[in-house]
């Protein structure tokens, strides 16, 4: 009888370990976020047990961390897997810097156009290029790329519709670009994070010679951000962008 009860309670140990073991593979790899009423899940840069399970409070001491730091310790957290994670979602949105330093550019956000030359504060810019961003809710987007000497802009654009077979645009976002270096070129549209292609993401590049597929001197890096709404900097770890001379 003594022995049916060790053997029972060492299943009973086993069983328990066994369902730790499944909760943990389960849960460990992934942020588990915790956000008004919702539960969203993303996979971890590195494997640890840190910020599991995230709550809202967890996400406001992580944005008072942020706030209350120093420029440089900033750039820290804004390296961090987590703080990454919830940006890229639209959870945490970073605020954009550019209306201060640039107002009479901020002023055309909300502004429908054609093309951004119709503005009195675009006259003197030509029309340098861009791209269309993969769409996010059935919603078109866009970047615009345009310059005056030195003096670049890109605009973020939300697409409208199409009048007489031309797009019309809505102003969502904009980033002044000044005093680019004569080696320097900017890439809107081909540029990859990890490998991978992401419409989202421009970049200050300087050019590789032809026989490589891939620029790979980025100086500085930005992403449309689709969810947040914004023109946000990000790190130029893992980004490289398309060599349209390659081969050539």
């Amino acid at each position: 009888m003594e022995q049916s009860t060790i053997i029972v309670k060492k299943g009973y140990y086993l069983g328990f370990i066994i369902l730790i073991i499944l909760i943990l593979v389960a849960t460990l790899p992934f942020h588990w976020i915790f956000y008004k009423g919702e539960i969203k899940v993303f996979p971890k840069d590195i494997l640890s047990f840190n910020h599991t399970i995230v709550t809202e409070s967890d996400i406001q001491i992580l944005i008072e961390r942020h706030n209350s730091s120093s420029f440089f310790e900033q750039i820290n957290i804004r390296n961090e897997s987590l703080h990454k994670k919830l940006v890229e979602a639209g959870i945490i949105i970073i605020e954009n810097k550019n209306d201060d330093n640039n107002p009479k550019y901020s002023d055309l956000k909300g502004k429908v156009y054609r093309s951004l030359k119709e503005f009195e504060e675009m006259k003197d810019f030509e029309e340098a290029g861009g791209t269309v961003i993969e769409s996010l809710d059935n919603i078109e987007y866009a970047l615009s790329h345009y310059k005056n000497g030195s003096t670049h802009i890109i605009g973020f654009e939300e697409v409208i519709g199409y009048f007489d077979g031309k797009a019309k645009y809505k102003l969502i976002d904009i980033l002044e670009i000044k005093n680019l270096d004569a080696d320097q070129w900017i890439d809107c549209g081909s540029c990859r994070l990890n490998k991978k292609y992401d419409t989202e993401l421009f970049t200050i590049y300087v050019p590789d010679h032809n026989d490589k597929e891939f620029h790979t001197k980025i100086v500085k890096v930005w992403r449309a951000n689709r969810k947040s709404g914004k023109i946000e900097p990000v790190e130029t770890n893992g980004i490289d962008c398309e060599n349209e001379s390659y081969g050539n």
